[in-house]
């Protein structure tokens, strides 16, 4: 279930950190930002804002069929390799919760395509949920995604769409800077 990557992105990750650490203050919730990396998701932000602690850690591994960030990441894979990623063996049960049937997760997975919202319902650990949206793509494609984690409960529906607010917002002045970094270096240039 865990695994020790490579280097992160530091870019995108200092991008990040204070956006995040702000979401998690404001929800008294557990912030991260991950990447797929060998068909795992990589933390590569982890920002605290509960008194728990959380077993997450920045470059940590974790299997991407149970977490919401790694559904979006899933999610945002070409055909060819989401089939070998379903193909590639058994989905372990870690909580009553988890997806464990491929074709349950292909139709999960095809709703996080339509929606841009993932969620890990209780799936990696029975006290903890997750939403999950994507970053920006680049270059056309999903690289990233961010995620608030509640850990010891589950945030009503009101909570649920303001989370969902407050992360496409994150997401989207990410994409903003990233917009006005490259126009700025195509104007030197």
């Amino acid at each position: 279930m865990y695994a020790q990557p490579s280097e992160p992105r530091p870019a995108l990750a200092a991008g990040l950190r204070r956006p995040l650490a702000r979401l998690a203050a404001q929800f008294g919730a557990y912030a991260h930002a991950g990447i797929l990396e060998d068909s795992m998701v990589t933390y590569i932000v982890k920002e605290r804002g509960d008194a728990a602690e959380l077993f997450t850690a920045e470059r940590m591994q974790l299997e991407a069929y149970c977490s919401a960030i790694g559904k979006i990441l899933l999610a945002a894979l070409p055909e060819p390799a989401l089939a070998a990623y379903l193909a590639g063996g058994p989905l372990i049960a870690l909580t009553p919760n988890t997806i464990t049937d491929a074709a349950v997760l292909r139709d999960e997975l095809a709703t996080i395509r339509r929606t841009g919202i993932a969620y890990d319902r209780h799936e990696i650990r029975n006290d903890l949920f997750c939403i999950a949206v994507p970053l920006p793509p680049e270059d056309g494609r999903i690289e990233g995604a961010i995620s608030l984690s509640f850990l010891g409960r589950t945030p009503d529906p009101a909570v649920r769409r303001k989370t969902i607010a407050r992360l496409r917002a994150v997401a989207r002045r990410l994409a903003g800077e990233a917009g006005q970094a490259g126009a700025a270096s195509s104007a030197r240039t």
